[in-house]
């Protein structure tokens, strides 16, 4: 079943990515370029929505004590069904952050915002600084981007027969979660093949 599902992967993604190579492709360049823009504000969102959720948390553990957010019972207004555990802070949390990296990553990879060494990118000719985006994309994007399309396409379509949830008693829905990994696989395979394309315009910046 895995097998027949990478090949199947195979055959969709391939035509797709050659597509996106060659050079009537600017059109879509375009597209991706500006849905990878949307990508980078909603990551930034979630970084956003991480510092707020850790500020109440640990607000409320490190000043009134509470073990559950907002509090419920006693002379609390609020039905318990509003309270959140502790669990369900922590899990929160780390869905947003894990989040934030699946839709930034392919950003960064396309905007040649990831770290480089600089004392020798400063030396590189325009075209050297090309080849080497390039060669990256195919020898490091491509198969880490493809490893986590056909095994998190497994990984997250287990969470989605089961409707996973969480086993701590935090987040309902980690399935949904869950799904940003073969996303972000996908989101790599096509910036890699822009990138093969052509490199960032950034790439020849000093």
């Amino acid at each position: 079943m895995f097998v027949s599902g990478a090949w199947l992967q195979a055959v969709i993604m391939g035509p797709v990515l050659l597509a996106l190579t060659r050079p009537g492709a600017a059109p879509v360049a375009v597209f991706v370029d500006r849905a990878l823009g949307l990508f980078w504000r909603l990551s930034g969102l979630c970084l956003v929505l991480v510092a707020a959720l850790v500020f109440i948390w640990a607000s409320g553990r490190a000043l009134f004590d509470l073990g559950a957010l907002p509090p419920s019972g006693g002379s609390s207004v609020l039905p318990a069904g509003l309270s959140r555990s502790e669990a369900w802070w922590l899990e929160t949390t780390m869905a947003l952050f894990g989040l934030a990296l699946s839709l930034s990553i392919p950003t960064l990879l396309r905007a040649d915002g990831h770290v480089s060494l600089d004392v020798l990118w400063a030396r590189f000719s325009l075209r050297t600084r090309r080849w080497v985006q390039r060669l990256g994309s195919l020898l490091l994007a491509v198969p880490v981007g493809w490893v986590l399309l056909v095994q998190g396409t497994r990984f997250a379509a287990r969470a989605w027969r089961q409707l996973e949830t969480s086993a701590n008693f935090g987040i309902e829905y980690v399935f949904v979660i869950k799904t940003a990994v073969p996303l972000l696989g996908f989101l790599l395979l096509v910036t890699a093949a822009l990138n093969l394309r052509n490199p960032s315009p950034r790439s020849g910046q000093g």
